[in-house]
């Protein structure tokens, strides 16, 4: 039996027209191996305990390296507008920081102060499961406010962190200097 002979040119032709046509039905599929959906948290008032509660918003990161420090880079996005109009809010801007430390008020007023995401360094986990979240020393103002409002910037950030199996406990640096007491 003889089979027919196929030009490699017409060959080349039906694996792109093949290839296109995926991408056509299947948009989707070609971004997949591009990224990885992770939950980052915000905070909805909720009127019952006093205190916002955390809730998840997917959103997807790059990559899977550095999985950690894109879903944080993520969450100091903050909520898309559309999640605002649901309630949800982020902490992470300036004119979130309370009146506590005269330093960082005079820069909040002097908007010299950014928001936290401009502080944040990176982010490791530890063979114990200690996630290191490290930020520039004016990141301060946003963890060691009021307790009030350290609790509105913390909270997030150790709830996206601590949705990874690997981390069991989440700490704060700064320059890679850990932060061992805090005055709030």
């Amino acid at each position: 039996m003889m089979r027919p002979e196929i030009s490699l040119k017409v060959a080349r032709r039906a694996a792109i027209g093949a290839a296109l046509a995926l991408l056509w039905f299947f948009p989707c599929a070609a971004l997949a191996g591009s990224g990885k959906t992770v939950s980052v948290f915000f905070l909805r008032e909720t009127g019952a305990t006093g205190l916002p509660e955390a809730v998840a918003v997917l959103r997807t990161i790059p990559g899977t390296t550095s999985v950690l420090k894109n879903a944080l880079i993520a969450l100091f996005k903050g909520p898309t507008e559309e999640e605002r109009r649901t309630g949800l809010s982020a902490a992470f801007s300036p004119e979130s920081v309370a009146d506590y430390n005269t330093e960082c008020q005079k820069k909040r007023d002097a908007k010299t102060l950014k928001p936290l995401g401009r502080y944040f360094i990176g982010a490791t986990i530890e063979r114990d499961g200690t996630a290191v979240i490290d930020f520039q020393p004016d990141a301060m103002c946003y963890l060691e406010n009021t307790p009030g409002n350290s609790y509105l910037v913390m909270e997030p950030i150790e709830k996206t962190a601590k949705q990874f199996p690997s981390v069991k406990d989440v700490q704060y640096s700064i320059r890679g200097k850990r932060i061992t007491g805090w005055d709030a």
